[in-house]
C-alpha cells in the first residue's frame, strides 16, 4: 500500500509530483546559465578589496594548505582543481570563477528543489531567480568565499532528500529507497566541507526522515548504511591534521589531535556563541528581518509568509523540513556576535526564497480558484501576475548589479603590484594583521612571482632581523596598530604609498625620528588648508603612480584629506606627515608619498586635486585645490 504523499497544489498535481524530467532540467540549466552570465559580467578580476578571506582561501586552495577554522576541506580541493585545471586568468580570478560557477549552479538547484516541494514551474523559476539576484548572494558569487559554493551543496542535499521522499511515497521499494537515503546522507556529510554550519540542519533532516519513513528504524542495516555514508562524507576532515601547519596563513593552533580537531571545527566561534544577552534577541531579529527585506523586498517578505502558510497546508512534512532548517539557521545567530552576520544568512535565505516561491504558487492557485472554469481568464491573469513579478525581479537585478559589480575592482591588485615594486632591497616586509589581511602579500609573491630580494616576514609576533629596514602593509588607518614588541620606541610610521581605496597603505618604519602623535580614531579631525601641493609622475610598470608632495596648515588634530584623479575620488586618509614648522595655534605638515592611479582609468592626462574634508556646522564638504596632471601612457 502506498504511503500518503503531501497534498500537491490544486491543479497540475500529476505534473507537480512526478520525477524531475528533461524540461525541468532544461529550465534549471537556463536559470543557472543566466545567473552565471550575470556573475561573470560582474566578476572581480583578481583579489577583491572587500573579499574578506579571499586571499587566504586562494593561497590555501592553490597550494593544498590548511584554511582557517573550520578548515573547508571540500572547498579547498575544488579550489585546487579550479586553480590548476582552468587555463585562463590569474589564480585569484579562477577562484572567483569557482564562486560564480557553483553559485549559479546553486540557483539551478533551487529551482529543482522548488519543483519537488511541489511547486508549479513558473513560481519555482521566479523563486530561483529571486534568490539569484538577491544582493547578499550576488555579492558572494563574484568574490572568493565559501558561501556561494555552499548554496550548491545545500541545494543538492535538499534535492536528494526530497527525491528520496518522493520515491518512498510514490512507489516504496525499501532497497531502492535506502540507497537513495544513503546518497542523501553522503551528500549531507560532504557538504560540511563547504561550510560546517550545515551541521545545524541535522535536526530538521532527522525529523523529516522520521516523518517520511518511520519504519526505517526497524531496518537497522538501512540506518547503518546511511550512517556509514554520512561518516564517509565527514571523513574529509581527516585532511586537517594531515596538513596541519602546512602553509597555514591565518595562523591557528594546528588540529593535530582530537582536542585540537574539535576546537578547529565544531568548537569554532566558542567565544562568540551566546555572546549577546538574551535581551538583544528582539533587536537581532529585527535586524534579520531588515536583511530579508534588503534581499527580497517587502513584497518578498509578505509572499514568504503566505508561502509558509500554503506549504503548511498542502505539504506539511516538507514545510516542517524547511521551517526547521530556517529556524535552526536563524536561531543560531540570534545571540552570536559576528561583524559580517549577513553572509551567515546566505544559506537560510535559500529557504526564504522557497517560501517566496510557495507564496507565488498560492497567488497562482488563488487566480485559478477565482476564475472558476474559465481557463482563458486563469491563463491571462496568471500571465499578468508572472509578468509583474518578472518586472519586479528585473528592477531588483538591476539594483543588485549596480551594488555588486566588481568588474573594475583592481584596487588590491594595483596596490600590491606597486608596493612590491617599492619595497627596498634586503628589507623586511611585514604583512599587517592576521590571516586574510596578511595573506594577500603571500598570494602576490606566490601567484605573480616577483622579487626575492626582501624577506616577507610572517605575522606571528616573532621579531624579524633588526639590522634591515622595516616596511609594513596595512589595511588600517592607525599605524600604532602596527606596533610590535620589537618596534623601536623612537620611531615613526610614515606612509610611502597609498592605494586607490581606503586603508590600502604601505608604511615605512623610520628610526631616530620623533613621531607625530596619532589621535584616537574617535577624536574629531581638525581643519586643514593646503599651503602647497605638487605631483610628479613615477617611472614604473602599470599601474601608474604619481608622487605627491603636499604642505598642509593644520589647526587642531590632523585633518582628513582626500585625493581626486579626474572625476574619481581615489582615497581619503588622516593627514600623516612630518611637522616642518610650528606657528601660533597651527602647524605646517608635509606629506610625501606615492599614489596609485587606478588601472581602469584610460590612457591620457587626468587632473589631480587634493582636498581637505570639512566637518564644520554639522555638514561635510571638501575644499579642493588643483595639484597637477597625472599622465597615463
Amino acid at each position: 500500500m502506498k504511503r500518503a504523499l503531501d497534498r500537491p497544489s490544486e491543479i497540475d498535481s500529476q505534473d507537480q509530483t512526478k520525477s524531475v524530467d528533461a524540461i525541468d532540467a532544461v529550465w534549471a540549466l537556463a536559470l543557472a546559465g543566466a545567473a552565471f552570465g550575470a556573475y561573470l559580467a560582474t566578476l572581480t578580476p583578481g583579489l577583491a578589496y572587500e573579499g574578506g578571506d579571499g586571499p587566504e582561501l586562494t593561497v590555501v586552495a592553490s597550494t593544498l594548505g590548511l584554511a582557517h577554522p573550520t578548515g573547508y576541506p571540500l572547498y579547498t580541493w575544488l579550489g585546487w582543481l579550479a586553480t590548476h585545471v582552468v587555463p585562463l586568468g590569474s589564480l585569484a580570478w579562477r577562484m572567483n570563477l569557482l564562486s560564480a560557477t557553483l553559485g549559479a549552479a546553486g540557483v539551478g538547484m533551487i529551482y529543482l528543489v522548488a519543483r519537488r516541494l511541489p511547486m508549479h514551474p513558473v513560481p519555482a523559476a521566479l523563486a530561483a531567480a529571486a534568490y539569484g539576484v538577491s544582493t547578499t548572494f550576488w555579492g558572494q558569487a563574484v568574490i572568493t568565499e565559501v558561501y556561494a559554493p555552499n548554496v550548491f551543496a545545500l541545494g543538492g542535499t535538499l534535492w536528494l532528500a526530497l527525491r528520496w521522499a518522493d520515491g518512498v511515497a510514490r512507489d516504496p521499494v525499501p532497497a531502492r529507497d535506502d540507497r537513495r537515503f544513503a546518497f542523501f546522507a553522503l551528500a549531507y556529510g560532504a557538504s560540511f566541507g563547504m561550510h560546517l554550519s550545515n551541521l545545524g540542519f541535522a535536526p530538521a533532516y532527522a525529523a523529516f526522515a522520521l516523518l517520511i519513513d518511520p519504519g526505517i528504524l526497524r531496518r537497522p542495516w538501512s540506518v547503518a548504511r546511511a550512517v556509514l555514508a554520512f561518516l564517509l562524507g565527514v571523513a574529509q576532515f581527516a585532511w586537517l591534521p594531515l596538513r596541519a601547519g602546512f602553509n597555514d596563513t591565518f595562523p591557528n593552533s594546528a588540529p593535530q589531535d582530537w582536542t585540537g580537531l574539535y576546537r578547529y571545527t565544531v568548537g569554532t566561534f566558542a567565544t562568540e556563541r551566546e555572546a549577546l544577552p538574551i535581551g538583544n534577541v528582539p533587536a537581532q531579529f529585527a535586524r534579520y528581518v531588515a536583511l530579508v527585506v534588503d534581499n527580497f523586498g517587502v513584497a518578498g517578505l509578505v509572499l514568504g509568509l503566505a508561502g509558509m502558510a500554503r506549504l503548511a497546508r498542502v505539504a506539511p512534512r516538507r514545510f516542517w523540513l524547511l521551517f526547521l532548517m530556517w529556524a535552526m539557521a536563524v536561531g543560531a545567530f540570534m545571540r552570536t556576535f559576528l561583524l559580517d552576520v549577513d553572509v551567515f544568512f546566505v544559506a537560510s535565505n535559500v529557504v526564504v526564497a522557497l517560501f517566496v516561491g510557495a507564496g507565488l504558487d498560492a497567488v497562482r492557485a488563488g487566480i485559478v480558484a477565482a476564475t472558476g472554469r474559465s481557463r482563458r481568464a486563469a491563463r491571462a491573469l496568471s500571465t499578468a501576475a508572472a509578468v509583474a513579478a518578472i518586472v519586479v525581479l528585473a528592477g531588483a537585478g538591476r539594483a543588485s548589479w549596480r551594488a555588486n559589480d566588481r568588474s573594475t575592482d583592481t584596487a588590491l591588485g594595483d596596490f600590491y603590484a606597486a608596493a612590491f615594486e617599492m619595497v627596498p632591497p634586503q628589507s623586511v616586509l611585514v604583512p599587517a594583521g592576521r590571516g586574510a589581511f596578511g595573506s594577500a602579500a603571500i598570494y602576490w609573491r606566490l601567484a605573480h612571482g616577483g622579487r626575492a630580494d626582501f624577506v616577507l616576514a610572517s605575522d606571528r609576533g616573532l621579531p624579524p632581523p633588526v639590522d634591515r629596514p622595516l616596511t609594513f602593509f596595512a589595511q588600517t588607518t592607525a599605524p600604532p596598530g602596527l606596533e610590535r614588541p620589537w618596534s623601536p620606541r623612537a620611531a615613526a610610521f610614515t606612509h610611502v604609498l597609498r592605494g586607490a581605496r581606503r586603508d590600502l597603505v604601505l608604511y615605512r618604519l623610520e628610526r631616530d625620528t620623533v613621531p607625530e602623535p596619532w589621535p584616537p580614531p574617535d577624536r574629531m579631525p581638525g581643519a586643514g588648508t593646503l599651503v602647497g601641493g605638487s605631483i610628479t609622475p613615477v617611472k614604473s610598470v602599470r599601474p601608474a603612480r604619481v608622487h605627491v608632495r603636499a604642505l598642509w596648515k593644520v589647526v587642531g588634530e590632523m585633518p582628513i584629506v582626500t585625493t581626486r584623479i579626474g572625476d574619481v575620488t581615489v582615497e581619503a586618509h588622516r593627514c600623516a606627515g612630518a611637522v616642518i614648522a610650528t606657528q601660533p595655534a597651527s602647524r605646517v605638515v608635509q606629506e610625501d608619498y606615492d599614489l596609485i592611479v587606478p588601472s581602469q582609468l584610460p590612457n591620457g592626462s587626468h587632473p589631480v586635486a587634493l582636498g581637505a574634508i570639512d566637518y564644520q556646522d554639522g555638514r561635510i564638504a571638501v575644499r579642493w585645490a588643483p595639484a597637477g596632471d597625472a599622465v597615463i601612457e
